[in-house]
């Protein structure tokens, strides 16, 4: 081991154990009654897909969670993805959804882009490591989770083009093209 594995190692350790003591916190969800969806917001920490599956457990009759995320963790982003596929929620973003978040919102089965949508992408990668310009193993899981949704496969390289300290920002016309939104929010079905 060099001396950066042993303090990545160390400091993720610490970043672990912080957060199972409940100072690092998860996202928020929760069902708001106004709106009629569920509503998800802030960094996914450890603990996030936990939290959306206890607020649909709290609020199963929503169909479509909303989400606003700087992102967070890879895992988490996976998990959560799966968690909305499985019980075929759908998915709108309205403001910023950047990094994890991006997998979370192509699990939805319809895909709404508001007005005023910000979908941010870059590679995965810890902010403290070198980036060299190769994927790795994440990003390879991240291209075949999209892929797997129906998106087409120049979107996803687009994506995955950016380092961890950049983002792109992805125009709504190549969302909506390429499959990874389904549409916008003024053409959502009825009910919403």
């Amino acid at each position: 081991y060099t001396l950066v594995d042993i303090f990545v190692d160390a400091e993720m350790t610490d970043y672990w154990w912080t957060s199972l003591r409940g100072k690092v916190q998860p996202v928020q969800v929760y069902g708001d009654k106004d709106l009629g969806r569920l509503v998800l917001t802030g960094d996914m920490e450890f603990g996030s897909a936990d939290a959306l599956e206890a607020a649909l457990s709290a609020n199963p009759k929503y169909t479509l969670v909303q989400l606003e995320s700087p992102g967070g963790y890879v895992v988490e982003g996976l998990r959560m993805e799966r968690i909305v596929r499985q019980h075929k929620l759908d998915t709108v973003v309205m403001g910023k959804c950047a990094s994890a978040c991006t997998l979370v919102f192509v699990g939805g089965a319809a895909r709404y882009l508001g007005p005023h949508a910000q979908m941010l992408f870059h590679r995965s990668g810890r902010r403290w490591q070198v980036v060299d310009d190769g994927w790795t193993a994440t990003d390879y899981t991240m291209q075949q989770m999209w892929l797997s949704r129906g998106v087409e496969e120049g979107f996803t390289s687009r994506a995955l083009q950016e380092p961890i300290f950049r983002l792109w920002q992805a125009p709504f016309a190549d969302m909506l093209q390429s499959g990874y939104a389904t549409a916008l929010w003024a053409d959502r079905k009825p009910g919403y």
